[in-house]
């Protein structure tokens, strides 16, 4: 209980971003199912490493965090996960996944579940309009956070 109640405040100050399952046929969070946080600034991940004696999260979950915190700002976010898992959903109107892979080619996401059917891989450089691959770096700047 005092981990939720923590975490609460973190998120209510914005330095976490708690994301909750996605019911992919229906588009709905699911509360009492298993959570995601992300840290809200790449700051935080070498602060609280360093001040848990602990090694600094890879790139890539950095990265990860730095989309989702992004699209967190525009849209109603969750995630999806199974067997597989699709790092970010975006739902709403439509649903759209995300699957955050910074690294050099990186494989394409073809999962489609529920009304989730576009899958777009974030990448660290390559793009490939046919399998939605996309850098990370053009997707971010393009976004319209206004």
């Amino acid at each position: 209980k005092t981990v939720f109640q923590y975490m609460d405040i973190l998120e209510k100050l914005f330095l976490l971003k708690i994301l909750y399952f996605i019911e992919p046929n229906k588009g709905v969070e699911v509360f009492y199912k298993e959570r995601k946080a992300y840290l809200t600034d790449p700051f935080l991940y070498r602060i609280f490493s360093s001040w848990c004696l602990t090694k600094i999260p890879e790139k890539s979950i950095i990265v990860e965090s730095i989309v989702t915190s992004h699209l967190a700002r525009k849209f109603n976010i969750g995630y999806w996960r199974n067997r597989r898992e699709i790092d970010i959903v975006v739902f709403g109107r439509g649903m759209v996944g995300f699957e955050v892979k910074y690294r050099e080619k990186a494989p394409a996401e073809k999962i489609g579940v529920g009304k989730i059917r576009n899958i777009i891989t974030l990448t660290k450089n390559e793009f490939n309009e046919n399998k939605l691959k996309i850098p990370v770096s053009i997707f971010l700047g393009s976004l319209n956070l206004s």
